[in-house]
Order: structure tokens, then sequence, then C-alpha cells
């Protein structure tokens, strides 16, 4: 069974000249829980400033697959610098890792492309042979698409009041891969078909196997810049992460300070058993 640990309500009265260090030491002991109930937003423009900055360093690390490092202990002290200093770094590296997410997004879907020609090239296999005929063709041209089994009847009269040949085969539920052939004056026309039953179609180059190749090796080096990426920024990108769960801890303390008698008071909880040996009490 789970006993949830007992608290104590603590008040802190604090001189206005050391609230920013005395926020800070409490930080560091990790023992008060700030009672956010009147948050008063004395700071919002700071606490914006961070949030914005949070989001824009996890977003890095994500890209970059790097996991939080929480064990280094920061110093919100001199805070508009820190948050310069901050800004001016992100600026450098993201733009570096903009640039391979940007990459990585495109490989990503290259990727899905020749799946789906893949699958298509397979269900089509037993009537005609994609890869060669994709980069053999001469006087005829070929569009190939996925079709949903009802579409893909309409397609059929459409191509057959035309005299153009279509093959199609089952792909997967309620979808089949579909072949039209055709002369170069039916384009339009094949065009236009395609359009009105809302073909998903699928260009002739990621039927070639050599493509796909040239892919694969373009994809596996893109891994490799990415993670020498990461080598390079982790440590810095963590520390900054720590700083800025520091700022938003502290900027959060700040807006909960209320004025009582000339001083601050910070209200929260702490455990009962950490009470009697901590100074916050």
């Amino acid at each position: 069974m789970f006993f949830p640990e007992k608290m104590l309500r603590v008040g802190i009265a604090i001189e206005p000249q050391q609230s920013d260090a005395v926020l800070e030491a409490i930080g560091k002991t990790g023992l008060l829980h700030i009672d956010k109930r009147e948050h008063r937003l004395k700071s919002e423009s700071e606490t914006n400033r961070v949030n914005t900055l949070r989001s824009f360093v996890q977003k890095y690390m994500a890209t970059l697959e790097i996991e939080p490092d929480r064990r280094a202990v920061v110093s919100v002290s001199d805070l508009a610098d820190l948050l310069d200093q901050t800004e001016n770094t992100l600026v450098v590296i993201g733009a570096k890792i903009d640039e391979i997410s940007i990459q990585l997004k495109d490989s990503e879907q290259e990727s899905e492309r020749f799946d789906k020609a893949g699958r298509v090239k397979t269900a089509l296999a037993p009537v005609v042979d994609l890869q060669r005929l994709s980069a053999g063709l001469t006087y005829l041209n070929m569009r190939v698409a996925m079709v949903t089994m009802e579409a893909t009847e309409l397609l059929r009269l459409a191509m057959k009041q035309k005299g153009l040949l279509v093959v199609d085969r089952p792909l997967f539920e309620q979808t089949n891969a579909v072949a039209v052939f055709f002369e170069e004056e039916d384009a339009i026309e094949v065009g236009r078909a395609f359009n009105t039953v809302k073909a998903v179609e699928i260009s002739d180059e990621y039927f070639s196997d050599q493509a796909f190749a040239l892919h694969r090796q373009a994809e596996e080096q893109l891994q490799r810049d990415k993670k020498a990426m990461a080598d390079e920024f982790r440590a810095q990108l963590q520390n900054i992460e720590n700083s800025l769960d520091a700022l938003h801890a502290f900027e959060e303390a700040r807006t909960a300070l209320r004025e009582v008698n000339d001083k601050l008071l910070l209200e929260g909880w702490v455990p009962q058993k950490s009470a009697k040996t901590s100074a916050l009490t």
C-alpha cells in the first residue's frame, strides 16, 4: 500500500534585497513545494522568455535524441546575462540542428515513398514488372497509383472509354495498386481521371532498386551526421536545459512571493521528516 509522505506547511519571510539569493538557496535544497495558488506574475516577461528558450532546447535535444542530465548544479545569478548567453548559444547551435532536422524529415518522407512503391511493385509483380517498365518504356507512358477498390472500377471504366490499358491488384484492405498505360495524347485525360478518383500516385523513380540503394546510403550518412552532431552538442544542450529548468523554478518562486509588513513571504510545504533538520523552518 502507498502511504503519502506527511507534509508541513511553512511560511518564509525574506528581506526584499536578499530575495533572489534566498530563493536560489531554497531551490538548491529541493525540499520546499511552493504554494502556487496566488501567483503575482511579477516577472512575466522573464518567465515567458525562459519558457520559450526551454521549448527550443527541448526540441533540439529531441531532434538529436539527447537524454536530459539532471546531475549538474547551476546558479541563477545574473538572470539577464544568463538568458542573453543562452539565446546567443542557441542561435548558433539551433541553425545547425534545424538544417539537419529538415534533412531528416525529407529523408523520412523519401523512405515512406520508397516503402509505398515497394508495396505497389510487389502487388503488381504477377502482371507487370514496374522496375523494368519505369526505365524502359519508349512509346507508351505509365502512371501508377494506390486507389480505393470502389474508385478502381470508376477509373477502369473511364480508361476503357479511351481504349487504355489498366491493370490492378489488391494492395491491402479496400485499396488496389493500379497501373495505367497510355500515349502522350491521352495524358491530360489520365491526369483528370486520377484527380477524380483521388489516386495516390507514385513516381516512376521510386520503383528503381538503384535509386533505393542511393537513398539508403544517403540515409545512413545522415544518421552518422546526426550522431556526430549529438556528440558535439550533448553536454552543452544538457547544461543549457539544466540552467533553464533552474530559471523556470526560480521564476515560479518569484511569482509566488507576496508582500507582508515590508517583507516578502514565500509559502509552501516541506516533508515533515525533513522539517526538524531543515533551515527552512
